[in-house]
């Protein structure tokens, strides 16, 4: 049984690794359920939400949530401009 607050934790790093790169991105906020993770991506004077299958990517190998949260942000961020 994996430990749900953890593996939001270290989702939660990795959108904020990526996430904070990208220009004009100043905060990420995040919330999650047992199903959903939801975020705010604030970017200038935008907020840009997104959402994430929780428990898919809490099943995902460490490689494979990396690539996963790197393509979703970019994709929602590369959207915002």
């Amino acid at each position: 049984m994996m430990n749900l607050e953890t593996k939001f934790t270290e989702i939660g790093m990795l959108i904020d690794k990526y996430g904070l790169n990208f220009k004009g991105v100043s905060a990420i906020d995040l919330a999650c359920d047992d199903d959903d993770l939801e975020g705010v991506v604030y970017v200038n004077t935008k907020q840009l939400l997104f959402t994430l299958p929780f428990k898919k990517l809490c099943r995902l190998n460490p490689q494979q949530l990396d690539r996963t949260i790197k393509q979703s942000l970019t994709t929602v961020l590369g959207g915002a401009f």
